[in-house]
């Protein structure tokens, strides 16, 4: 029965676009939609579910280090929202014997009932990239409790309680953590862990 139902949300995200094979590996290829400034990707999905969306640039062969763009998706013909990602050259990844980017992705929640998305290329180095759909959820985090830190703070965020742990530099925070792992950051000032 689970198979079935994948089966059939999967045929749910049809698009009109024209698509390519990006080669991954010497073995593997995974289909994209192509989509340019003039040509966006336009798909419907039934929720309650998420949706992950890869993108890649066309690399020209003129790019050196990190290359951005950016993309604007429109939920049901009104709502916008603006997607900034930052990518690098694939040593592996081509179009043909063309280069692309490594992939980036962003995750789209659909409520429940049937949506319809447009996916538009805003700013870019190049006029050209390419879009793969997939049927994924985020990861799911757990709090960390720190082993030292300042102060504990809570706030109300869309009625959750959330704890927010201090940090001033003359009590550091430190956390133990056993990896390989990730850690995401709800702070609004940048720091990095090492």
């Amino acid at each position: 029965m689970k198979l079935f139902l994948a089966l059939l949300i999967a045929f749910e995200v049809k698009t009109v676009n024209p698509q390519v094979e990006v080669k991954t590996q010497v073995t593997k290829a995974e289909t994209y939609n192509v989509i340019t400034k003039s040509n966006p990707l336009k798909f419907e999905v039934t929720g309650p579910t998420w949706i992950r969306v890869y993108t890649r640039l066309l690399w020209k062969p003129e790019f050196k280090g990190i290359q951005s763009y950016k993309m604007i998706l429109v939920t049901d013909g009104s709502r916008e929202k603006f997607i900034t990602r930052e990518t690098e050259i694939s040593k592996t990844a081509r179009v043909g014997n063309q280069k692309v980017s490594k992939w980036r992705s962003f995750y789209i929640f659909v409520p429940d009932g049937k949506h319809s998305y447009e996916l538009y290329l805003w700013r870019s180095p190049v006029d050209t990239i390419f879009v793969k759909l997939s049927y994924e959820a985020p990861g799911r985090y757990i709090d960390v409790v720190p082993l030292e830190f300042q102060n504990v703070v809570e706030l109300s965020e869309n009625e959750r309680v959330i704890k927010y742990y201090e940090v001033v530099p003359q009590k550091p925070m430190i956390l133990e953590l056993e990896g390989p792992t990730r850690v995401k950051n709800h702070c609004k000032n940048r720091f990095k862990i090492s």
